[in-house]
């Protein structure tokens, strides 16, 4: 018996492919970058670092259409959601001292980590429930003239304030999947101001910005735009409003040739948080991603832990404050994207690479395209047509 069951072993060893070890050609895949923002209508920047040293850095268009002034790798653009893997890195440095095992940081309540704001979540909401969007906390857009009082709002703790105010009962953790909220970005910005004992934006630029060399990273308004060096979010003529993001991939008929509309909305009056909104340049953003990777920033099996994957989606990475997809067996990319009226940033991390990628465009959806022809040349078994790319679950 033992001998058949060995021999039925080694006819099924024998019978099941092995898999490919992936082709990876990073020079097609910076030549295929090149390429996608030499089409007509991108406008920003894009930085590739390999092990730390400068493989592309390249710009284009105008920050400011009216001005006539351009894009340098200097300009700053705002980066939207892809602050929150910033707010992820920060928290887990800031929890270094306060937590034992790399995973024990995810599990600290939030509740004892906020102690004057304990009644706001239910006792078994923890800060990776926050980071993995797994509560049912509010929208901050949802507490009374949030719209109207968005242009007053100087810090992350004024936003906490809308949150506060929002939510009607305790936040509890969500059984019913994720549920993609800026508010839960918010409060663990609180959490870090809490535990660093400063503000959270002082603490960002302590724990984050600074180790990493990217002290010209600016929480600003959009009406800073010419004494900061910003680039001004532009949209196509015919942009709606009520549905921004424009679907990712590329091509010459897929996206607009120009963006003459310029944005100009509360959001944009507003200055950043913990939720997004920060203002840095391509080549500071990449520096971030450098000292993630290379443990500058914090504890590299923490960084590991929060992009590990929740959802048991193939391919797909949804961590904590991180997200991403596996390219090809044994190479992933971890980061985030963000998106506005105007704002598209990508950051991607390719770990065991030692690569990192910046796109930021001020031309509404233009990153994404660039992502993905990087990413298609760079492994020759391609999967782009099997993930999607990015953070992108919604909810409400």
């Amino acid at each position: 018996m033992r001998n058949c069951l060995a021999g039925l072993c080694a006819a099924l060893c024998w019978t099941v492919p092995a898999w490919p070890a992936p082709v990876v050609d990073l020079d097609a895949a910076l030549a295929a970058v090149v390429q996608e923002i030499d089409r007509p209508g991108f406008s920003g920047a894009v930085v590739v670092l390999e092990r730390g040293e400068t493989r592309l850095a390249e710009v284009r268009g105008l920050a400011d259409q009216s001005a006539g002034r351009r894009n340098t790798l200097e300009t700053r653009f705002n980066i939207a959601s892809v602050g929150k893997f910033l707010t992820g890195l920060a928290f887990a440095r800031a929890s270094e001292t306060v937590a034992g095992p790399p995973d024990s940081f995810l599990d600290m309540p939030a509740g004892s980590l906020l102690p004057g704001d304990a009644d706001l979540f239910d006792a078994d909401v923890t800060a990776g429930d926050l980071m993995s969007h797994r509560t049912t906390i509010v929208s901050f857009g949802a507490a009374d003239g949030a719209e109207r009082r968005m242009p007053g709002l100087r810090s992350n703790a004024d936003v906490f304030e809308l949150v506060r105010e929002a939510q009607d009962v305790p936040v509890s953790r969500r059984r019913d999947g994720l549920a993609y909220n800026n508010s839960n970005a918010i409060a663990l910005g609180e959490i870090i101001a809490a535990l660093s004992g400063q503000s959270y934006e002082a603490a960002l630029r302590d724990l984050v910005l600074a180790p990493a060399g990217a002290d010209g990273a600016v929480f600003a308004r959009q009406d800073d735009a010419d004494a900061l060096g910003l680039a001004l979010p532009y949209v196509d003529a015919d942009f709606d409003m009520h549905a921004p993001m424009r679907p990712r991939g590329g091509g010459d008929e897929a996206l607009p040739q120009t963006y003459p509309r310029l944005v100009e909305t509360p959001l944009g009056a507003m200055i950043g948080s913990a939720a997004g909104g920060l203002y840095i340049s391509a080549q500071e953003l990449a520096a971030v991603g450098r000292a993630a990777l290379d443990g500058t920033l914090t504890q590299r099996d923490r960084l590991d832990r929060m992009c590990e994957s929740l959802v048991p989606v193939p391919g797909r990475i949804f961590g904590y404050a991180c997200g991403g997809v596996e390219l090809a067996p044994g190479i992933e990319r971890w980061g985030h994207n963000g998106g506005a009226p105007g704002i598209s940033a990508e950051l991607a991390l390719y770990p065991q690479l030692g690569v990192v990628l910046v796109v930021l465009s001020n031309h509404n959806g233009r990153a994404g395209p660039v992502l993905a022809a990087f990413e298609a040349a760079l492994v020759e078994q391609q999967t782009q047509e099997r993930h999607s790319n990015g953070f992108i679950i919604r909810g409400e």
